[in-house]
């Protein structure tokens, strides 16, 4: 007999998204992916052949799903290799705790509690179902009726804890008893459960005074997968990535960031020495280093973060002000972005209902889409991963990661338009000619301080938004100020076969980015135009739009009437009246671009205009350039 097997791993998004830290979320997205594919490769020595994904060596990332075959077994052995399967994975995570423990060094004097918690977070669901081979179209329907079976499977949980804890929560994921706290913490958060203190500086896992942990929380903060030499980039690290690397370009700046960097470390002596030896202080007074931070934080390379607080010994929190403010005019950059991105109809795509051919061989199939999709993800590790981009996750159909403000636009289109290459035109003579296989994006730009949940939350809401408003194969971007003031907008790819595969809205958004980069257009652009349609819209951000006739000089000064909407025309004036002296020849390319950001593919009279989703977009594009207007970009 021969069977489907379904495997699923939970929670996903809300374990990862549970996070105070960049580690903390690219720890717990490679847990997850260490588990499934622990699980995988014990279902393949269990006699499984993988359909989807193939194989487990596609890349860093593996999905938190899979589905297999496996023939010529009895139906009395499937529980057996089922339960062994869930077996390697509750054992690989157990060894992630231990190993967590001995790094915080309470391995023989944990916290009452901890492996409950463990036990109790993992929801692991399998489903094998027969397949009838003497029927041509036995496997797909079988994965037809498979598909339901593992929703209803998942929506019936045993509840394991009756009476849920009493005490001081988590502070990544709110829902379990803080079982490990920071060094400074008050003793009245420690009671009970025989809580733990983190030293920092002897463990190098850091919790801050107050800040508590679970044992799974405390698992993603310890982790450390084999051949990870750094923690994963923080939020300011993010931010001034660009100006960083622009920075060491100067020998003289590059030579005093790196003595910086060191004053922070083990080696805080040799750091001195070398401040003093190069002329860049006079005398320092070692003799009491008590409390010595040894461990760098990009975040003090901003001021408002050197505080006693911070950094308690005098003598280095008096060196780092002085270093930091020789270097503070070359490191301004405080905002960045987080890119999710997710296949559209993902669903239907692998039951085969955007297939040409409905009867072809369905298992086939998914191994074609699987195999595409991995070479795709391999693709960004190899390539942007190493150059302009921090993956956190990439199944190929799935992504997240971070960019720097200043690569933002060039990643993004990059992303798209290889999409296109290497995924969808590889399955384009499989699917119907008018459903395609795209993806939906969202963005968001966000200040180093904001919390790092509510960014990911954002980024989460934006794809939705794509999804939903966009109806797919769309971007939404959002950019959060640190003020609180937020602007969204959203359009569709409409990738242009004709223009090297252009992204038009994207385009429209980074030129406009550079209009106002330049100087060459005023702050007063956004105002007037927003000024101008905010009293004539409706509720739903809409303004009727009419056609007219506009007096122009032609390229010979000779004055011409032309047709044009009464949106383009207002443009027109807004962009002429913008533009600086000696600039007023760009305004017609001015009106065309930020037009862009107004008019819908899907219309061809434009008698209706979504003003503000337009304007959004223009406040996004300002916003941009205000936060990379240093470095010329």
């Amino acid at each position: 007999m021969k069977y489907i097997l379904l495997f699923t791993l939970s929670p996903v998004q809300s374990f990862i998204a549970q996070a105070r830290k960049t580690q903390d979320l690219y720890a717990a997205s490679h847990i997850l992916s260490e588990l499934a594919r622990v699980a995988a490769e014990t279902a393949i020595k269990q006699g499984i052949t993988l359909v989807f994904p193939q194989n487990t060596e596609g890349g860093q990332s593996f999905p938190n799903r899979f589905i297999g075959t496996i023939d010529k077994v009895e139906a009395t052995d499937l529980q057996a290799k089922g339960e062994a399967i869930e077996a390697a994975v509750k054992d690989k995570f157990k060894t992630f705790a231990k190993e967590a423990l001995e790094k915080v060094g309470y391995e023989k004097d944990m916290p009452n509690g901890f492996w409950e918690q463990i036990n109790n977070h993992l929801d692991i669901n399998w489903l094998f179902y027969p397949i009838n081979t003497a029927d041509t179209e036995g496997y797909k329907k079988a994965y037809k009726a498979i598909e339901p079976l593992m929703a209803a499977l998942k929506n019936t949980r045993l509840i394991t804890n009756h009476s849920p804890e009493a005490g001081r929560k988590c502070s990544l994921d709110g829902e379990r008893n803080a079982l490990f706290f920071g060094k400074g913490t008050n003793p009245n958060y420690i009671k009970g459960n025989n809580a733990k203190e983190v030293n920092g500086d002897k463990t190098r896992i850091r919790l801050k005074p107050n800040e508590g942990l679970s044992a799974v929380s405390l698992v993603k903060r310890a982790y450390r997968f084999e051949g990870q030499k750094e923690d994963f980039p923080s939020t300011a690290a993010l931010a001034l990535s660009y100006q960083i690397k622009e920075l060491k370009k100067d020998n003289n700046k590059s030579e005093l960031y790196s003595c910086y960097e060191q004053l922070f470390s083990s080696n805080y002596p040799l750091a001195c020495l070398n401040l003093v030896t190069k002329g860049y202080w006079d005398k320092i007074n070692l003799e009491n280093p008590f409390d010595w931070r040894t461990d760098f934080d990009d975040q003090f390379l901003f001021k408002e973060n050197l505080t006693e607080q911070n950094i308690p010994n005098p003598t280095q929190l008096n060196i780092a002000k002085t270093i930091q403010k020789q270097l503070e005019s070359a490191l301004t950059d405080k905002y960045y972005a987080i890119i999710a991105f997710d296949g559209d109809k993902m669903g239907k795509l692998l039951s085969g209902a955007t297939r040409k051919d409905k009867n072809a061989d369905l298992e086939a199939f998914q191994g074609k889409v699987s195999n595409t999709l991995m070479a795709y993800s391999r693709w960004i590790y190899q390539t942007l991963d190493k150059k302009q981009i921090e993956v956190v996750y990439t199944g190929g159909d799935d992504f997240l990661g971070f960019v720097n403000l200043h690569n933002l636009f060039e990643v993004v289109k990059t992303l798209r338009t290889e999409f296109d290459t290497q995924v969808n035109q590889a399955l384009k003579d499989d699917l119907e000619d008018d459903k395609p296989f795209t993806f939906s994006m969202g963005i968001t730009i966000a200040h180093y301080k904001t919390p790092l949940s509510i960014v990911l939350q954002t980024a989460r809401d934006m794809e939705k938004k794509a999804k939903n408003e966009g109806n797919r194969d769309a971007f939404a971007i959002a950019a959060l100020k640190h003020s609180g003031e937020t602007h969204r907008t959203y359009f569709n790819w409409a990738i242009d076969k004709d223009e090297n595969k252009n992204l038009p809205k994207w385009k429209a958004l980074e030129t406009l980015v550079g209009y106002f980069n330049d100087k060459e257009c005023s702050d007063t652009f956004l105002r007037a135009l927003e000024k101008e349609f905010y009293l004539l819209q409706d509720d739903d951000g809409d303004v009727k739009n009419v056609k007219g006739f506009v007096k122009l000089k032609n390229t010979e000064g000779v004055e011409i009437e032309k047709e044009m909407f009464m949106m383009q025309s207002e443009l027109l004036r807004l962009a002429t009246k913008s533009l600086v002296e000696g600039k007023k020849d760009k305004a017609e390319r001015l009106k065309d671009t930020t037009w862009q950001l107004f008019e819908e593919e899907t219309t061809i009279l434009h008698d209706k205009v979504n003003v503000k989703n337009g304007i959004e977009a223009v406040k996004v594009a300002l916003f941009i350039k205000r936060q990379t207007k240093d470095n010329g970009n």
